[in-house]
């Protein structure tokens, strides 16, 4: 179930980012997004090993 758990936080994180993105939003809100959305996905993949 934590598997589940995480990987849904994964992808809601990538999705809100690459939706900002599509958003045309300021480059620098975007770009912070991005960077905290992939920061995030490596965060769970190395807790996972």
């Amino acid at each position: 179930m934590n598997e589940i758990k995480d990987t849904v936080q994964v992808g809601l994180a990538n999705v809100s980012a690459i939706g900002l993105s599509m958003a045309q939003v300021n480059e620098i809100l975007t770009f912070v997004s991005l960077v905290l959305a992939i920061t995030f996905t490596i965060y769970k993949f190395l807790k996972y090993n």
